[in-house]
């Protein structure tokens, strides 16, 4: 073989990792659909939702194809300036500085809710008595679960690497939720992928069900939650993940619903943001608070009784908010903020995105809560730190001359 074909033999395999995120996506959308129609949810479902369930994830499939297939050599060579990141003294300063924080923060808010765990209190009793804690935990487990994977895949020594994943798994217990972990290993499938190495796809398949299996397991026990299912036995955990992304089909009706009184033009956009600025105006006909969020909707299928909460859909905000033009609305508006996270060059905000279209967009509206910020502001955190030595050259190079 030349030069030349082994060359493009190479980069034909890295494009592949491209196409393996599409199919993973794919495979959780159907296995999500799967999991309607076994348990009956599309009978409670509106008219029409699946459909446009359907067509909102053709276009975010195509315009993940269209953009992977045109960027991709921009995204391996960022891939490549952030392999190079976070092997100076002032950046790993600053992660060190921010971890040992952090941690102390989650070691002093955690005995009462590790007691609580002990003596077999429910998740939900444990969340309600966190009161102004939880600010605090959420803050700390998302650096932890965003700077152990972006990190992780740096020049930073093993030490910096260790000191994060302990954080990490440290804040899975405080936070007692499977969304932390579920975060945690897709944007570690993401960032693999992207280097895609088709001999350690077998470790990545092997990695990947430990980890989902194994954390799904300890953190249904943590959460004191039953681990028999009606058709998986004891794979109840994976069979979950599936259902509770099936509930956001019963909540795109609310969704839809709420975004039809003309004042939430900005939320499929701004989510949260701009909701605050409806509600201290005075202007929220249907307030998409805290509150809302989390408040559970009961419903029947043909199987048992469900309650459903935070899984509103991104498209169904879209959706009610301008018709079906809103579907194209969303793609061309994701598409946009792909391309300004490789105009910025910022490698961290790249893989968020990724992550919010592929893989949770389906399930809820990634900026509907004061976390979906707080993702997009740590991503910009660390990917500033990651260039505080280039930074600090450049002021050098300014005073210089």
């Amino acid at each position: 073989m030349s030069v030349s074909n082994s060359g493009q033999q190479r980069f034909k395999e890295k494009g592949t990792g491209f196409v393996v995120l599409v199919v993973l996506s794919v495979g959780m959308f159907l296995l999500t659909n799967a999991f309607i129609y076994l348990y009956g949810i599309n009978n409670v479902l509106s008219e029409g939702t699946l459909l446009l369930g359907l067509i909102d994830a053709l276009l975010t499939f195509t315009l993940f194809t269209l953009f992977f297939h045109l960027y991709r050599r921009k995204i391996h060579a960022l891939f490549n300036v952030w392999r190079n990141r976070f092997g100076n003294k002032s950046s790993q300063l600053a992660v060190t500085i921010l971890a040992l924080t952090f941690f102390s923060l989650l070691i002093w808010v955690s005995p009462n809710t590790i007691t609580m765990i002990i003596d077999g209190v429910t998740r939900q009793s444990v969340v309600e008595s966190s009161g102004g804690n939880a600010l605090i935990t959420s803050l700390a487990s998302t650096f932890f679960f965003l700077s152990v994977v972006l990190v992780g895949f740096s020049s930073a020594g093993g030490k910096y690497k260790l000191m994060l994943a302990v954080g990490a798994a440290f804040s899975i217990v405080v936070l007692t939720s499977r969304a932390g972990l579920m975060l945690l290993g897709w944007l570690f499938i993401i960032v693999y992928l992207i280097e895609y190495r088709p001999r350690k796809l077998l470790v990545l398949g092997v990695a990947g069900v430990v980890l989902v299996a194994g954390g799904s397991l300890v953190t249904s026990m943590v959460q004191n939650r039953p681990l028999e299912s009606v058709f998986l036995g004891p794979l109840k955990p994976v069979e979950d993940l599936f259902l509770y992304r099936g509930y956001s089909y019963v909540l795109a009706d609310v969704a839809t619903e709420w975004a039809r009184d003309g004042m939430k033009l900005l939320f499929p956009f701004f989510g949260y943001f701009s909701e605050r600025i409806l509600i201290g105006l005075g202007l929220a006909t249907h307030p998409v608070d805290s509150d809302a969020v989390v408040r559970f909707f009961v419903f029947d299928s043909d199987i048992r009784q469900h309650s459903a909460n935070v899984v509103y859909p991104w498209w169904a905000w879209f959706y009610g908010a301008y018709g079906v033009a809103g579907l194209v609305f969303k793609a061309a508006y994701l598409f946009a903020l792909l391309r300004l996270a490789l105009y910025l060059r910022s490698f961290p905000l790249l893989i968020l995105l990724i992550y919010w279209g592929l893989f949770s967009g389906f399930g809820k509206h990634p900026l509907i809560s004061l976390d979906g910020y707080m993702m997009l502001f740590w991503v910009l955190i660390i990917d500033l730190i990651s260039k505080m030595r280039m930074m600090r050259c450049r002021a050098e190079t300014v005073v210089g001359s």
